[in-house]
């Protein structure tokens, strides 16, 4: 791997990838287009390879959610790192409108998209409209798109019922890449939980010969406190409806590390899209909290069962404090297929590489199932009457 030209970086450094009114990320020696590189994770000259490393902006922030603030501002919002930072998202990005499902996309304003990652619509188009409000923090793509679909090709292959012509047919260029928006909030708990615990006990019963060992439990009311603080809980940020489908694949491989998570660049969009968020923080907040209390009662239950044998009726009563957000681009591949006329969808965490999706059933191969399942089952039946009649 080609190590970042030193001179390069520094020419790039003078840069700071902004340009001026939506200009593309231009090499400054050979005039060349200036992409994010998955491998080198480094910008990349598509017409010299010159490298360079990414350039941090300003460090990653925590907003303070206030409910019914829809400024969102962070802690810091008055610095000028802060405000320069809006103002290269708002200016360098364009908003790209699907007709067909809805979707908004935001991509540097240089990028020409024909297709929608979502449902593969051809009829995008360019929309006036604010790009929202500017990440604060990015995981980058570590998984090329030769490894992801690497990836669907085991993934399809261990599919039993999957039809044999999408197990040979699949072919890479079908991949998008996008960076989906997500909140992260962090927040302190403090519970109180009620319970009862069980004391497991056993009584003999009966008389003579029905007379048995009987398992009998003793309720206790039980009562205790948690506090914890919770850091980074994970909220996909465009949940609508119409994606409940891709959503559900999306949440089976949201297992991002947010230690990789980077201060936001614009750079890292050159050569890619994003999906601009649907829902706001406090509704974010909400699942936010589903997530926390599942955690907190999971913790309750293993205090409880600390000291008894079993448990029942468990509630938890939660307050949260300390309460921030940020918004982050995670990056998946995505991509959709047909098959007898039906939509299939399937999308790769492009920091792990895990695959979920959905896979059609050959009619084929189920037709076959059937037929040699008819077939054992004469067969049995033949041996069985040849048998009886012995």
């Amino acid at each position: 791997m080609d190590e970042p030209n030193t001179r390069f970086l520094q020419d790039l450094q003078q840069t700071d990838f902004a340009g001026e009114q939506g200009e593309t990320f231009s090499c400054p020696h050979c005039g060349g287009l200036l992409v994010f590189d998955i491998s080198s994770q480094a910008v990349k000259c598509e017409q010299c390879d010159g490298l360079a490393e990414m350039m941090p902006t300003s460090p990653i922030q925590e907003r303070v959610l206030v409910h019914g603030n829809r400024n969102y501002g962070s802690s810091t919002s008055d610095s000028p790192a802060s405000e320069e930072l809006d103002r290269v998202w708002q200016e360098q990005m364009s908003l790209i409108h699907c007709e067909s499902c809805g979707n908004d996309i935001v991509v540097p304003q240089s990028d020409l998209v024909a297709l929608c990652e979502y449902c593969g619509s051809s009829k995008v188009l360019a929309q006036k409209a604010a790009a929202g409000i500017p990440p604060d923090g990015v995981i980058p793509f570590t998984v090329d798109k030769h490894s992801a679909g690497e990836s669907f090709r085991k993934w399809i292959t261990r599919r039993f019922w999957a039809p044999r012509s999408l197990k040979r047919g699949f072919h890479e260029n079908k991949l998008e890449s996008v960076y989906l928006p997500y909140w992260t909030f962090d927040a302190q708990a403090d519970a109180v939980y009620t319970a009862r615990g069980g004391k497991v006990y056993y009584v003999m019963e009966g008389i003579g010969e029905n007379r048995r060992r009987v398992r009998k439990v003793r309720w206790y009311p039980v009562r205790g406190t948690i506090s914890r603080f919770f850091d980074d809980i994970l909220v996909n940020a465009t949940k609508t409806p119409t994606r409940q489908g891709r959503d559900k694949l999306m949440a089976r491989v949201e297992n991002f590390g947010t230690q990789a998570l980077l201060p936001f660049n614009t750079a890292y969009l050159s050569g890619f899209k994003a999906e601009k968020y649907t829902t706001t923080p406090e509704q974010g907040f909400e699942e936010a909290k589903t997530k926390m209390m599942a955690s907190l009662k999971e913790q309750a239950r293993r205090e409880v069962l600390r000291y008894y044998d079993e448990i029942s009726s468990l509630n938890v009563k939660a307050t949260y404090s300390r309460t921030t957000f940020k918004h982050i681009l995670v990056p998946f591949w995505l991509s959709s297929y047909w098959y007898m006329d039906k939509p299939y969808r399937f999308v790769v965490n492009a920091q792990t590489g895990k695959v979920s999706g959905e896979a059609p059933v050959s009619k084929v191969k189920v037709a076959l199932a059937v037929a040699a399942g008819a077939i054992v089952l004469v067969l049995a039946l033949m041996l069985y009457l040849n048998y009886s009649n012995v």
